[in-house]
């Protein structure tokens, strides 16, 4: 069972699990309606959105459908609603003022979508409630700047999934509540000094499985911004060979670190010197892939791994036999 379709059926067998499947009178055709506030669309035949629904329904849920545009009237007759999924379907454009009704919503998500590339800038301009923005496996190259900066109360951001290759600078700077970010599975070659700037309240960054070979000092820090509330980093799956004695120089707050499946080869004294993690991944277990010098540069992790040992869960295997030349 492929990715997409376990997430569909999945997503078919909650509604199941939470509503009844007795019939509403005013459930849109080819739809159906588990509860009087919950409205899910799968059609594959499905080629425009339903009008006239319920004043009532405050989810709606399109997927594995032929919809390819959202135009600007699409959903103007919906303003109560709260919840959007768009999951597996055939989108290919989306009008910057498709959702300039929805002033209620909360959760937005439109993902599963291989035909579209881009979004308008002002597309979520009207989403001053959202809290949750979900955009995963779509084709996105490039995310405009400016694209979420009247999302002030998001929360949770996923772009995983697409071949984005470059971030603008301060893309999240207005996002002060933002505490989930994911930008797993794309094409990132870097991160730029600012890219971070404005999460201070960010607890989980995802930026495995991208194309990633260099991380700076300020990466995480710099005048303009600390991520001091970080408690979880994950890195693992980059091109990664070298890191920054200081890059996790302020993040206090940091549990988990996963930098496993990387092309590391060396790890600086004093890396984890204001850090009180506890869980550390650096190789997958078993140090897939990771050249490690075994030799007398390696004795500080030793003796770090031991001082730490009760509170460090470490995934990283190495010889026990390591020369130390002299």
């Amino acid at each position: 069972m492929n990715k997409e379709l376990g997430l569909t059926l999945s997503l078919v067998l909650l509604f199941c699990h939470k509503g009844n499947t007795e019939s509403h009178t005013s459930c849109p055709y080819k739809c159906q309606c588990f509860t009087s506030v919950q409205v899910l669309c799968a059609d594959e035949r499905m080629i425009s959105l339903p009008r006239n629904m319920s004043k009532q329904v405050k989810d709606f849920i399109i997927m594995t459908s032929a919809v390819a545009y959202l135009l600007p009237h699409t959903l103007e007759e919906s303003p109560q609603l709260t919840k959007i999924v768009f999951l597996n379907n055939a989108l290919r454009s989306i009008h910057a003022q498709a959702f300039d009704h929805l002033t209620e919503l909360h959760e937005l998500e439109i993902s599963g979508n291989p035909w579209l590339e881009h979004l308008f800038l002002g597309t979520f301009s009207k989403q001053r409630n959202l809290t949750k923005l979900l955009l995963n496996f779509n084709r996105f190259k490039a995310i405009l700047p400016g694209m979420f900066d009247s999302l002030k109360q998001l929360e949770t951001l996923q772009m995983k999934g697409n071949i984005i290759s470059d971030l603008p600078t301060f893309l999240f700077l207005n996002l002060h509540n933002l505490r989930v970010l994911d930008l797993s599975q794309n094409k990132l070659e870097g991160v730029k000094r600012e890219t971070f700037s404005g999460l201070a309240r960010l607890e989980i960054l995802k930026i495995n499985n991208n194309l990633i070979s260099n991380l700076t000092s300020d990466t995480f820090h710099n005048i303009s911004h600390d991520l001091t509330s970080l408690s979880d980093i994950i890195l693992s799956s980059n091109q990664l060979s070298k890191l920054p004695e200081d890059i996790f120089r302020n993040i206090t707050l940091l549990e988990n670190l996963d930098l496993s499946e990387n092309q590391l080869t060396f790890l600086p004294e004093r890396i984890f010197n204001q850090t009180f993690i506890q869980q550390l991944y650096l190789s997958d277990n078993q140090l897939h892939g990771n050249p490690w010098r075994c030799d007398c540069h390696m004795w500080y992790l030793h003796d770090w791994v031991l001082r730490n040992s009760l509170d460090v869960e470490i995934s990283l295997w190495f010889s026990s036999f390591c020369s130390c030349l002299h």
